[in-house]
């Protein structure tokens, strides 16, 4: 298992946070593309993705995943037709320039305002990741769908899709606020687990810095192990005014309690 950090929770260029990373001693970078200005991403440009490669290249850091937060509020799950067909045009578009930095998938939320995707039909968000998945095995890449729904509903929707192309990013602080055992639905996932997004909850519901909080890590490391983990796990969001200074104190935790080398 390796561990790599989200590129936005540094609050640096990407180039700086390449340096940075490797610094810290991560061995990835999870590239997100925001909310607002998907389509300004650098990779979208010819000079933009051959600037991200050479910064890869010189720090030798996986790039383990592309991010695309706009499909938090406009993405496979929205209930408007026209929306979901926009969002699996970008995805399409997305999936050859992410295979160009040899990304090993790209992270697709399922959830938007608070909304699972469980409440929308689970046939049309199939039929979407059903039309990409082909694009994305062509290339040699995953698509790991990330989502707070229960369980079950994501086995079946992984079931109505298909495809081993299309697999899950387990997002802890989903499974702590919704009053769910973080390891349980590790171990009802399963194999389905590609990449496990690393997050603290406080009492009051808040992200907090790594084992601050009221996750308890020992059985998400012994359910891992039992299902024989072998992807990234993707540190979010440190806290505090010094973010570099949180990474690396979040980083010391993983290395540490999870024994990892």
């Amino acid at each position: 298992m390796k561990t790599a950090i989200r590129d936005s929770a540094l609050h640096e260029a990407l180039d700086r946070t390449f340096d940075i990373a490797k610094n810290l001693g991560f061995t990835g970078i999870d590239v997100t593309l925001g909310r607002r200005n998907t389509r300004e991403h650098p990779m979208w440009t010819r000079a933009g993705l051959r600037g991200i490669l050479d910064h890869r290249n010189s720090t030798r850091l996986d790039i383990p995943c592309i991010n695309v937060e706009r499909f938090e509020s406009m993405g496979l799950a929205h209930p408007n037709a026209r929306v979901r067909e926009g969002a699996g045009k970008v995805l399409n578009a997305l999936i050859p320039r992410a295979a160009a930095l040899g990304t090993w998938a790209v992270v697709v939320p399922l959830d938007g305002r608070g909304q699972p995707f469980g409440r929308v039909r689970q046939k049309t968000v199939a039929e979407v990741l059903r039309d990409v998945a082909p694009a994305a095995e062509s290339h040699g890449m995953g698509i790991n769908i990330r989502s707070a729904a229960d369980t079950k509903v994501i086995l079946r929707l992984l079931d109505d899709v298909g495809s081993e192309t299309v697999r899950v990013e387990h997002d802890i602080a989903h499974s702590v606020l919704l009053d769910r055992d973080p390891a349980a639905d590790i171990r009802a996932l399963g194999g389905a687990v590609a990449q496990v997004r690393l997050r603290d909850i406080d009492a009051g519901g808040s992200l907090c810095p790594l084992g601050v909080g009221t996750v308890a890590y020992q059985p998400i490391v012994e359910a891992l192990d039992e299902i024989d983990f072998d992807g990234y796990v993707v540190v979010d969001t440190p806290h505090g005014a010094d973010t570099v200074a949180a990474a690396a104190a979040n980083l010391a935790f993983v290395h540490e309690y999870f024994l990892w080398t």
